[in-house]
């Protein structure tokens, strides 16, 4: 099978849209109109693969800070956990007493034990003032990070709805432009076939003509005859609906190898490809090798082999 291509360049959201608003295009002909659906095509082409590339960018960024609040949390709690085992520990060695050799007898002697306390507590606190500073310092970091990757987030998430704002539009721009080419194919048409009957009339009339000339010349009598000739001409056709086609699925890229398991101006998997007889890959193949291939798919089943790109093309 053949599926459309979401996964390459990077699309920014201020980037100009190259095409004209439908509503400039009501009165354009099918030749104007194949070329800014062929636009169209290519930069919903592109937008799409960005807004993949930019999920998986929402997506690594939500990791990223989820990490870094647990960090945050993490130390934190030690943080909380380092004073409160400073405190607890000064109060337990002075509550319960020690050994005169111990540097709580240096205080538990004292005659005034109120002031040996209040001052152990000051010297045992002391002494983890370095950790407890250490982590401070280190919270602050992981602070300051997680605020980074928050803004990362947030940087992310904008660009995607950005993306995805965008896409629709095209879709929709796409939808309407081809619903135009349609109506404006179907008119040609109806005026191709108005200009083959008229062209059928005047040959007819001309044969009259000749014949009444040729009575006339027979009788001795002058005639004079004057006929003009209409020519029917076409458009649109099977060339065109894939040329649309390419620019939808690959932005017209006869050369596309994105990774994604799909190649060339038509996205063809590898199995479709080795499944219609042709060697390597798609991507390596010319033009018009890609070109004869999509047209032996379509003969054989109709669009049903690009579903998304057919049906936005209205094809």
């Amino acid at each position: 099978m053949v599926a459309l291509s979401l996964a390459l360049p990077t699309w920014s959201a201020g980037t100009a849209w190259a095409g004209a608003p439908v509503s400039q295009s009501q009165s354009a002909g099918p030749g104007s109109l194949e070329s800014q659906i062929l636009s169209t095509g290519r930069e919903l082409h592109g937008v799409s693969l960005a807004y993949e590339a930019d999920t998986a960018r929402v997506a690594s960024a939500r990791v990223a800070l989820a990490g870094a609040d647990a960090a945050l949390a993490a130390a934190q709690a030690r943080l909380a956990q380092a004073r409160l085992a400073v405190y607890r520990i000064a109060i337990s060695q002075y509550t319960t007493g020690g050994t005169l050799d111990s540097s709580l007898g240096l205080f538990s002697g004292r005659p005034n034990r109120m002031a040996a306390r209040d001052e152990y507590l000051n010297v045992a606190t002391g002494n983890q003032t370095g950790a407890i500073s250490a982590l401070t310092s280190a919270i602050a970091g992981l602070a300051s990070s997680e605020q980074a990757d928050r803004s990362a987030l947030y940087a992310a998430s904008s660009a995607l709805d950005a993306l995805s704002s965008r896409r629709q539009v095209l879709e929709s721009t796409l939808v309407a432009e081809n619903a135009l080419l349609a109506r404006a194919q179907a008119a040609a048409r109806a005026q191709a076939a108005a200009r083959a009957q008229a062209a059928a009339r005047a040959q007819a009339a001309a044969r009259a003509q000749a014949a009444a000339r040729a009575q006339a010349a027979a009788s001795g009598l002058p005639s004079s005859v004057s006929l003009s000739v209409v020519t029917a001409t076409g458009g649109g056709g099977l060339a065109g609906d894939l040329a649309r086609l390419r620019a939808c699925e690959s932005g017209g890229n006869y050369g596309a190898d994105t990774g994604n398991g799909y190649y060339g101006a038509y996205q063809f998997s590898l199995a479709t490809w080795q499944g219609l007889g042709y060697p390597g890959l798609p991507s390596s193949a010319p033009p018009s090798l890609q070109d004869q291939a999509a047209t032996r798919l379509y003969e054989s089943g109709g669009w049903s082999s690009w579903p998304a790109c057919s049906a936005m093309l209205g094809l």
